[in-house]
């Protein structure tokens, strides 16, 4: 193998349009619930993961010694972490989704389509423009976590992590 130098390393770097930086991203949830478009959630989103994807495989041996054989996917729920504002609009936002799911008095589930969204991930470029974006078709809230009261953190900022699950995603490299 050729040895290589930090100009080799600095060439690839620069060929490629620099190093992508993780501060740099946003989350689009258009009409999360009616009335609602969306845009206060990404500017109050703190964090969030890009999906991954496993292969399922499954064992088999002809003779004795078994391989692996790919036989689907599954994809990782997306974890989307907000800043929580004084009039909580994060956290009312997501319990009013919660209830177009399921009835809390009936415990009856609506139709995916009556409350699925779409949401998209996007990578952003040091100019802020999109250079990767993720497509999450029908994504919902499976998760929203509590949130910790405490007298000692006086300091600090309230946040309200929300896990989402959708049918599988796709991407593209945005120009």
């Amino acid at each position: 193998m050729p040895s290589t130098s930090i100009q080799d390393l600095q060439s690839t770097i620069k060929r490629h349009a620099g190093l992508s930086r993780d501060n740099r991203f946003r989350v689009i949830i258009s009409n999360p619930i009616d009335g609602e478009d969306g845009k206060d959630l990404s500017l109050l989103c703190e964090s969030c993961t890009l999906p991954g994807r496993q292969i399922v495989t499954t064992d088999f041996s002809v003779w004795r010694n078994e391989n692996k054989i790919p036989t689907g996917y599954t994809d990782e729920d997306v974890t989307c972490v907000f800043y929580l504002t004084n009039d909580y609009y994060v956290k009312n936002l997501f319990d009013k989704w919660l209830l177009k799911i399921i009835n809390p008095d009936t415990y009856f589930a609506n139709y995916t389509n009556t409350f699925a969204k779409t949401i998209l991930l996007q990578q952003l470029n040091e100019a802020d423009q999109p250079v990767y974006q993720v497509t999450l078709p029908y994504a919902w809230p499976v998760g929203v976590n509590s949130i910790e009261l405490d007298n000692s953190s006086e300091n600090s900022v309230q946040k309200l992590t929300v896990v989402f699950t959708y049918n599988t995603w796709s991407s593209q490299k945005l120009p």
